[in-house]
């Protein structure tokens, strides 16, 4: 597999992963995130040696693009998880900040009773 065919098949799972997270459906996200971290994997094997810096344009396109949507989908990943805690009343610890300077927010239980 080349580095275009590895990054397009990565983008079509983010853009599945993003079709997931609306529905709320667990089973296929976990099914994604299992062929997202393969695609990574392999991902990682052909660019590491070389990098991406003397790709063709349209391969850099192609990781900007799945870069942005990755960046997304974490975003929309973690609203999800907040909406979710607040409604089933956990509250979202203070954390700490990550490389790119984003809040890192850890759940606590509020005591909340489960009927």
């Amino acid at each position: 597999m080349s580095l275009a065919d590895i990054l397009a098949a990565l983008e079509a799972l983010l853009r599945d992963e993003q079709a997931a997270v609306a529905a709320f459906d667990v089973g296929a996200l976990e099914g994604i995130a299992a062929a997202k971290a393969e695609a990574g994997a392999r991902l990682r094997e052909l660019a590491g040696a070389r990098g991406l810096g003397a790709a063709a344009p349209a391969v850099r396109a192609a990781a900007a693009r799945v870069t942005a949507l990755a960046e997304a989908n974490a975003a929309l990943l973690t609203s999800s998880v907040t909406a979710i805690a607040e409604t089933l009343g956990v509250r979202m610890a203070p954390g700490t900040y990550d490389s790119r300077a984003r809040l890192r927010q850890h759940m606590r239980s509020a005591g909340t009773r489960v009927l």
